[in-house]
Order: C-alpha cells, then sequence, then structure tokens
C-alpha cells in the first residue's frame, strides 16, 4: 500500500441494512444498465472504510455475481488495513472469490477519494461520514462513476442542494446514484403499511414514531 495509496452472526438491524444495500444494487444494475453493456466484471471500489462500508462491499458481493471488489480509500491507513485484512479473510463462497483488493488500489489521506476515482472501478460504494459526502458525491461524478451512496446524504441544507445539483449531473451523464432507505424494503414494515392502507387494523388516530 502506498500514500496514493464476519461473522456470521447478524442482528435485525442488520439485516435490515443488508436488505436495504441488496435492493440498492439491484436497482442500480436495472436504471443503469451497466450489467447488460458491460460483459466483463464490474470493479468496486469503496471509499469510507468503517463497519459500515464493510458491511456494504459484502453485501454487493453477496447479492451480485458480475462483480469484484478491488480499491479501497479512507483518511486513516490503520481503518483501510483492518478493514481490507477483515474483508480478505472472509471465507463466504459467495464473497472470497469477488474480493481481489490491489495493494496499490490501497489510497489514505485526505485526497484518497481523488485517487480512487481516478482507477478504473465502475462502481462505487460511498460510506463515509455524511459531512463529507456531498463533496464527495461531486467528485464521483465529475468522475463518471456509478455509485451507491450511504444516508443521510448530507446533514445541512447547503449538502443537500450540493447532493440535488449532483444528482441531476449523474442523470444528464446517464450514471446511477442510489441510496439505502432500509425502512422501505424490510418486511415488517412494508406489512404495516399494507394492513394500515388496506383498513385492516381500522382507523388510526394517534401514530408514533421514534428511531434510535
Amino acid at each position: 500500500m502506498n500514500k496514493r495509496s464476519t461473522s456470521s452472526g447478524m442482528s435485525r438491524r442488520d439485516f435490515a441494512k443488508a436488505s436495504a444495500v441488496a435492493a440498492g444494487f439491484a436497482i442500480l444494475s436495472s436504471k443503469s444498465g451497466i450489467a447488460q453493456d458491460n460483459v466483463d466484471t464490474l470493479k468496486i471500489g469503496l471509499i469510507g472504510c468503517g463497519g459500515r462500508g464493510g458491511g456494504a462491499v459484502v453485501n454487493c458481493l453477496m447479492g451480485n455475481d458480475n462483480v469484484k471488489f478491488v480499491a479501497m480509500a479512507d483518511v486513516f491507513e490503520d481503518k483501510l488495513v483492518a478493514r481490507r485484512n477483515d474483508l480478505r479473510g472472509n471465507q463466504h463462497p459467495k464473497v472470497q472469490p469477488k474480493i481481489d483488493i490491489q495493494d496499490d488500489l490501497c489510497f489514505f489521506g485526505l485526497d484518497a477519494y481523488e485517487k480512487l476515482l481516478a482507477t478504473d472501478v465502475d462502481i462505487v460504494i460511498h460510506a463515509t461520514p455524511p459531512y463529507a459526502r456531498p463533496r464527495h458525491m461531486e467528485a464521483i461524478v465529475a468522475a463518471g462513476k456509478h455509485a451507491f451512496i450511504e444516508k443521510p446524504f448530507a446533514v445541512d441544507p447547503v449538502g443537500i442542494r450540493q447532493c440535488i445539483a449532483a444528482a441531476k449531473a449523474a442523470e444528464a451523464k446517464g450514471l446511477s446514484i442510489v441510496t439505502g432507505p432500509q425502512r422501505r424494503y424490510q418486511t415488517s414494515y412494508m406489512e404495516t403499511v399494507k394492513q394500515i392502507q388496506d383498513g385492516s387494523v381500522g382507523d388510526i388516530l394517534v401514530a408514533r414514531a421514534y428511531w434510535n
């Protein structure tokens, strides 16, 4: 590496995230047509090498056949090395054959994301802390990459406007930018909404919601 350079247990929350990511990648392929247009293996790179980034990589590899994970970027070298070792050690038969991390495609430092985007990866998984997402999303689109971007896209109005503008630029380029709204894909939530809409639970007078 240069300066350019699971366990099997799964909680309900992890399962929800996995379902969302899998659905997101399915949407990415179907919307962009990259799986049809590119008969070769699609190369995937990760920006943001924390636990969520590593989990999203595993979700993607589990749910897709013509993909290979080749590149990583993070501000901190120790985070990158730990996640790289974790992914290389994953022995799941749907994951291990698709791990092909190249040491010269592992970048750390504040400009690591730019160096990853200068490679020939086809799809970027973006899982940094959200404050960096608007600027990185602009760079992803400028580099002509498809992307799965973790939520939330931004944490303030300025960032949201940046992301909206980047999304419009991506559409004009024929790129797909997707995210994982897990509640739209989690079975318990979908069934609850269906029962409410069908009237099977009667008239709803009060609703209380929270997120932990």
